[in-house]
């Protein structure tokens, strides 16, 4: 828990997006148990996702977004990203 924590705090220190930058939902398609949000400043976008349903979850991702922090072992495979059961993952997105 301790290591978790610090990872997260590591990465809302080093990202303006996180500290304050616009928040608006993100849609995920037909994903209905997955939160999404992005967080975003004029130069960086980090797209945050959450799965509540209990379910593992394939998602679609924008290219070249690249996988930041992860929670229950998601991660990116073949353009999109595996998103385990109450799993979460933190995208920054290129663009």
């Amino acid at each position: 828990m301790l290591a978790f924590t610090r990872r997260l705090i590591a990465l809302r220190r080093n990202s303006r997006a996180l500290q304050s930058g616009e928040a608006r939902l993100a849609p995920v398609g037909e994903q209905d148990s997955v939160l999404a949000f992005e967080r975003r400043t004029a130069g960086e976008t980090l797209l945050c996702l959450f799965e509540l349903g209990g379910g593992d979850r394939r998602m679609e991702i924008p290219r070249g977004a690249r996988l930041v922090f992860d929670v229950a072992g998601a991660r990116l495979a073949q353009g999109g990203l595996d998103l385990p059961a109450f799993g979460t993952a933190i995208l920054r997105v290129d663009g």
